[in-house]
């Protein structure tokens, strides 16, 4: 897919950065195109779009005469996100980094058109109560578009389906209780729900599950490619064993 001449599409506005005092770099994902960025000058989805408007659906226009010439963007606003949580500033956080995320693990100008759809239904979420759990399927369903399959259905070491509650840092394998119980420290709790296993989910099963698939596109999919978390998410991987991947 070429990044020159003029692309017409609707476009899911990914992320937002400031250009000088009336201009912004604007990154949308469209379904035909793939990701697409260029120049925003003025208007009312300028003034918006870093402070509220991640995730909207827009009809976008970029023209760009060169190869590797960002181009420039024309955006209207069709719709904003369903869900409305910006009192909570840990889920407003995550999800303003998730799709900085996106707009930084897909080639430019490739077309998706399944990862689109797949980020029109997280962004259909209307209620809080649900996004983590949807912000959680997305994410693992995306680690694995992105190329990388971690195999958490049976022990690395053993090669036993049972009892699998702790993932290698090093390896991103999962390992089962006897074999990692002497390392527990060093180890990342798998939650069961992330191995297909059924059951009650509770908050701690949610926030391990978030931090080791924050820890796989960080190891796995971003520092390959020279590119790092979005700030807004590496708080989430604090007092991990995140560290410990490195050695």
């Amino acid at each position: 897919m070429t990044d020159t001449g003029l692309i017409h599409a609707v476009g899911i506005l990914l992320k937002a950065r400031p250009h000088g005092e009336t201009s912004a770099i604007l990154h949308f994902l469209t379904e035909d195109h793939g990701v697409i960025a260029g120049y925003l000058r003025g208007g009312r989805l300028l003034k918006n779009a870093a402070t509220g408007w991640t995730g909207a659906v827009c009809d976008v226009e970029r023209y760009a005469r060169s190869p590797g010439q960002l181009g420039f963007l024309k955006a209207e606003l069709i719709r904003l996100p369903e869900i409305a949580f910006h009192a909570d500033a840990r889920l407003f956080g995550l999800f303003h980094g998730v799709c900085d995320l996106v707009a930084g693990i897909l080639p430019p100008y490739a077309p998706d058109p399944v990862m689109f759809r797949k980020l029109q239904v997280w962004l259909s979420v209307s209620r809080a109560v649900d996004f983590m759990s949807e912000t959680l399927v997305f994410l693992a369903e995306g680690l694995k578009m992105s190329g990388y399959a971690p195999d958490w259905e049976k022990c690395a070491v053993t090669g036993v389906h049972e009892n699998l509650i702790y993932v290698s840092p090093k390896t991103g394998a999962a390992v089962c209780a006897e074999i990692g119980a002497p390392y527990r420290e060093k180890l990342f709790p798998l939650p069961a729900f992330l191995t297909g296993a059924g059951g009650a989910v509770t908050i701690a099963d949610y926030d391990n599950g978030l931090r080791l698939l924050l820890f796989c596109y960080e190891k796995f999919i971003l520092r390959p490619t020279d590119k790092n978390l979005p700030p807004l998410l590496r708080g989430f991987l604090k007092n991990t064993a995140y560290d410990l991947a490195t050695g």
